[in-house]
């Protein structure tokens, strides 16, 4: 085995891998790892740190569930979902956004002109638009996954009071590549503050709000799938 140092483990590890690891994982673990590696030596980490660092993760994984996902938020809070959106993203069509942690699958059919809104009260939304592809024509059949907080700041994952799909919808475009529906003008609200993201928030002098708006995730066949606000 061959000795290793603090000025050699990199390269060691390199070595590691197999000669059938996938090509793709290969080039992201080594990569993950260097840069790892390099961030220990510039802050000259200490075991203390590490320690908190891995009790940080551990804290992130027990309060996620199937509707509370502190790893995205914790994405969301570093930049890193900004980043790889923008690395991404059509600089040609509409500005994209990170999906954020509050998306729910398999939302109800919102029909064209229907109410999302159902039984809150609420300033009353309009929300209109038309689904084009870069050159301006209209994307029939284009599927808009759309959701939002209620007038409490809250989406309905992180409200028992809600209704799982509470102010979500579905909607499909006609040939025109219209949409519509109304609903009730969202919020500001906070990220959650509870876990262990909220701690980072709080210890580097961050506030937790974000504007109101509309999530939207757009998908069309032929067209690469667009999550925008």
């Amino acid at each position: 085995m061959r000795d290793v140092t603090k000025d050699n483990i990199t390269e060691v590890f390199m070595d590691y891998f197999g000669e059938d690891t996938d090509p793709r994982l290969r080039e992201i673990m080594q990569s993950l790892a260097t840069h790892l590696h390099s961030f220990a030596r510039d802050v000259n980490l200490t075991h203390a740190e590490w320690v908190k660092g891995i009790e940080f993760l551990e804290a992130a994984g027990r309060i996620s569930d199937e509707t509370r996902h502190e790893f995205i938020l914790l994405s969301d809070v570093l930049g890193l979902s900004s980043l790889v959106d923008m690395l991404h993203s059509n600089p040609q069509g509409t500005s994209s956004s990170v999906l954020g942690p509050f998306h729910i699958a398999g939302s109800p059919p919102l029909a064209f002109g229907g109410d999302m809104k159902r039984d809150y009260e609420g300033q009353v939304l309009l929300a209109c638009g038309r689904v084009t592809d870069v050159d301006g024509t209209p994307v029939a059949g284009a599927e808009l996954d759309i959701w939002q907080t209620a007038p409490n700041g809250l989406y309905s994952s992180q409200d028992s009071e809600q209704d799982t799909f509470s102010f979500h919808g579905l909607q499909t475009t006609g040939p025109d590549g219209r949409y519509g529906f109304t609903t009730v003008r969202p919020v500001s609200y906070t990220v959650p503050t509870d876990g262990p993201v909220g701690q980072i928030l709080d210890a580097t002098g961050r506030h937790p709000w974000r504007p109101s708006h509309l999530h939207y995730i757009v998908k069309a066949p032929g067209f690469r799938p667009l999550v925008t606000e």
